[in-house]
């Protein structure tokens, strides 16, 4: 991984993205492509939103800074929380919320998130160093070559249906997509369980699985603690009664 510090006054910042930083400010980080956005290298991948991620032990906190802060979009939201700052002119905020397991791991430091991103591309971290007004960023090692390749690379494989749909998103953006990249979905999809590939395929068909939990626990992995409140324990993942946990 590779790091790199900067004081506030000598790097610009937008408004509205300092605002956030300074929210989540010892809660957690940005990571993804508008981390890779906020590098200035690449103005022309714009993202679609703004993904925030807690370090251990604080998804709890964050959360609630950001209800404090920005604008809740109602409803049960899996696997993040989506809120708006202005909805006319910024990108939402997705909350992403706490989970792990051997493929995918999304709190923690910001080099353990992005260790387990899918594709080197997306390796990029931001975060805000408290009242040093230091802003680091964390990038993979071949990230940035990658990026100005325009070369998709596989660094892991959390999801494999999501990851050939993504592997599709990206081709049509121009990407160049080598075949091990493919080859690697298909020989992780052999590796998952049978139960796993038969709700995962059931949903795919817009039917209902078997396990409603399954597929989303064998993608994000299994609940922090914090997730795992017992007043929530008896329902399924994202309904309002497992969210309500987040609301107090």
């Amino acid at each position: 991984m590779i790091t790199n510090e900067f004081t506030l006054d000598s790097y610009p910042i937008a408004e509205h993205t300092l605002e956030l930083l300074r929210c989540i400010e010892g809660l957690g980080f940005i990571a993804g492509g508008y981390a890779r956005y906020l590098t200035g290298f690449w103005p022309d991948l714009v993202p679609s939103d703004i993904d925030v991620f807690s370090y251990a032990g604080t998804e709890l906190a964050l959360y609630k800074a950001l209800c404090k802060n920005f604008e809740k979009i109602p409803g049960p939201q899996v696997p993040a929380t989506t809120f708006f700052k202005d909805r006319q002119f910024d990108a939402p905020i997705q909350f992403v919320h706490a989970r792990s397991n051997k493929y995918h791991k999304t709190y923690g430091t910001a080099e353990e998130v992005i260790s387990r991103f899918d594709f080197t591309t997306n390796m990029f971290a931001v975060e805000l160093l408290g009242p040093t007004n230091i802003i680091r960023f964390t990038t993979g090692d071949t990230a940035a070559a990658d990026t100005n390749s325009r070369t998709l690379r596989q660094n892991n494989v959390v999801h494999p249906m999501g990851f050939v749909m993504r592997i599709a998103k990206y081709a049509a953006k121009g990407y160049k997509v080598d075949w091990a990249v493919i080859g690697a979905a298909f020989l992780e999809w052999d590796r998952r369980p049978e139960a796993y590939q038969i709700d995962a395929l059931t949903l795919a068909r817009g039917g209902e699985a078997e396990d409603p939990n399954l597929v989303y626990d064998m993608q994000m992995g299994e609940p922090t603690v914090a997730e795992r409140a017992p007043e929530r324990s008896e329902y399924p993942v994202g309904s309002d009664q497992y969210m309500r946990g987040f609301a107090n």
